[in-house]
């Protein structure tokens, strides 16, 4: 059997997702960047076009993570609570419509009867800005009571069936979207993957630089730099890098300029 002694042969990495991966880069870059390690590392030339290395694979895992978040079931998540967002508001909105006739015509009284026994005093906003398991739960909780109260014929008579069938169907998919129906798998898109492993051969390399550097007999590098260049893998831990990232922890920090609404 023949031996290999590749980086990968020779230096063992904690296991990291792509948030993870992502959030050490970043620390490794940042430990380098310290003003007294900067100066120290000035003239180590492999090291440093490591460091570099390491931004330009941070940078293509975060891009191919923008990418395939679209398709994603994250990306999907976000769409399909935009399309229960739309239709719970449709139907809220043309109940309070009506009602504004409450006692003005026999219509406007139903509306405002309708209203009140399926959404109380519950505001709009306050079903669609829920986090998205609760948002699902009370939208799950209100169609099931418009099935057992028999509002759904009063609904049709204000002409609002097609925006009820539209709130229904749309409520099956946020379901399956969000897990509340359907198991999702955890899967990682190929480019993502293949981004997150070059980027962790690259910590591979960079390791052993550091660490040849700090062995040479002559001028080897001071052991407070190698610690400090090392540290952010040599201390990293799941609990860490969860709390690094958003709220969804297999998400790169990527800023898209939106907030993300709470899972």
């Amino acid at each position: 059997m023949t031996r290999t002694f590749t980086p990968i042969d020779l230096v063992a990495l904690p296991r990291l997702d792509a948030a993870s991966a992502v959030t050490v880069a970043q620390s490794l870059i940042t430990a380098a960047h310290d003003k007294k390690v900067a100066k120290a590392i000035k003239k180590e030339t492999a090291i440093t076009a490591l460091v570099s290395e390491l931004a330009t694979e941070r940078d293509a895992l975060q891009a191919a993570f923008a990418v395939a978040e679209q398709a994603s079931p994250s990306g999907q998540k976000r769409d399909a609570d935009r399309r229960e967002d739309a239709a719970v508001g449709a139907v809220y909105d043309l109940l309070s419509a009506w009602a504004r006739l409450d006692g003005e015509i026999p219509l406007g009284t139903v509306a405002a009867e309708v209203r009140a026994a399926v959404f109380g005093t519950a505001t709009l906003k306050s079903i669609t800005q829920a986090p998205v398991a609760q948002e699902w739960a009370a939208v799950d909780s209100k169609l099931k009571l418009i099935d057992s109260a028999g509002h759904a014929a009063a609904i049709a008579s204000l002409g609002a069936k097609p925006l009820l069938d539209h709130l229904r169907a749309v409520h099956i998919a946020y379901g399956e979207v969000i897990g509340a129906t359907k198991v999702l798998p955890e899967v990682e898109a190929p480019v993502v993957r293949d981004r997150r492993m070059a980027l962790t051969d690259t910590f591979r390399d960079y390791i052993i630089q550091v660490t040849a550097a700090a062995r040479r007999k002559v001028k080897p590098l001071d052991g407070a730099v190698v610690d400090a260049l090392l540290r952010p893998l040599a201390e990293w831990s799941p609990t860490v890098a969860t709390a690094a990232t958003t709220s969804d922890p297999v998400t790169p920090p990527v800023t898209t300029g939106e907030a993300p609404k709470p899972a």
